[in-house]
């Protein structure tokens, strides 16, 4: 709907790496309307923060394939430099984020603080692009805040879910998810300085 706006360059390519339910995060229940689209057609009438959490977990438990090669991505140094982005750069983007500084060995405090950066900084502009339509569309926004921010218990919910599930996230990727534990060591040797 919105392609991203790149410049033209030989050295830069495009990858397409649908992590989500059903290969993206817009199918929902076998549907292909998105939350947002569920939100406003009066479907869906609020999304908690625990909600939201626990459909980022679903995204990572129910199709780990992309995840997983983007990782193999990230881990190969002839991919560098590189940057991973989505819609909303909140949703796949704070996860796959979360999980290579999990990875990294960073604490989940510190994760959490990276993730509600976007809070700060994108949020004030998504909720100003999307209110007017969930005004017209008669829905209250702060039944649905946590949709269109990047609130700490969100993501919270989510690493708590992957370490009470799987011991910790590194035991969600070289566990179910079948990352190979040499990627993420090549992640390390390569990332860390």
């Amino acid at each position: 709907k919105a392609p991203s706006r790149l410049p033209d360059h030989p050295d830069l390519r495009m990858e397409r790496f649908p992590i989500g339910a059903g290969g993206d995060t817009t199918v929902t229940g076998g549907r292909k309307d998105g939350l947002t689209d569920l939100v406003l057609a009066g479907e869906l009438g609020e999304v908690s923060p625990e909600m939201l959490g626990d459909f980022y977990v679903g995204m990572l438990e129910g199709r780990s394939e992309p995840l997983v090669a983007v990782l193999e991505r990230v881990a190969d140094p002839a991919n560098h430099p590189l940057v991973f982005q989505c819609t909303a750069g909140k949703d796949r983007t704070g996860v796959l984020a979360a999980i290579l500084l999990s990875v990294l060995g960073v604490d989940d405090e510190t994760i959490l603080d990276d993730y509600e950066l976007t809070d700060r900084y994108r949020t004030p502009h998504r909720i100003a692009e999307i209110e007017p339509r969930l005004a017209a569309a008669g829905v209250e926004l702060d039944k649905v805040r946590a949709l269109f921010s990047a609130q700490r218990a969100v993501l919270a919910r989510t690493l708590a879910t992957l370490e009470e599930r799987y011991g910790s996230v590194e035991g969600f990727l070289t566990g179910p998810a079948g990352v190979d534990p040499a990627t993420l060591q090549r992640l390390r040797d390569l990332l860390l300085v």
